[in-house]
């Protein structure tokens, strides 16, 4: 796992049992885009997170997201902008 990868589980509160990160196995709550399944996601929460099956899997869903954006030319800024937008700074994702 990254040290990027980490720090994001660790917002997101994936190391506090019984948030929503520990649940869906999903350290950076991820989630699903419309019409599409992520690799070895095996459902969605009502909240529209990906569900995956154990917590490997989630953080090899992180690490390949991190990876895709990288390689799509965002910057460490921009990355921020589009996973923690600002239409959901008041939301809490470890419900």
């Amino acid at each position: 796992m990254t040290a990027l990868a980490r720090a994001m589980a660790e917002i997101e509160g994936y190391f506090r049992a019984g948030t929503r990160a520990a649940r869906n196995c999903n350290p950076g709550n991820l989630r699903s885009p419309p019409k599409v399944t992520l690799k070895g996601q095996t459902g969605i929460d009502a909240g529209g997170f990906a569900v995956f099956p154990d917590a490997a899997t989630g953080w090899a869903a992180l690490d390949h997201q991190i990876d895709i954006d990288v390689k799509r030319g965002h910057t460490l800024a921009s990355f921020l902008r589009k996973y923690a937008p600002a239409s959901e700074k008041d939301r809490k994702s470890v419900v």
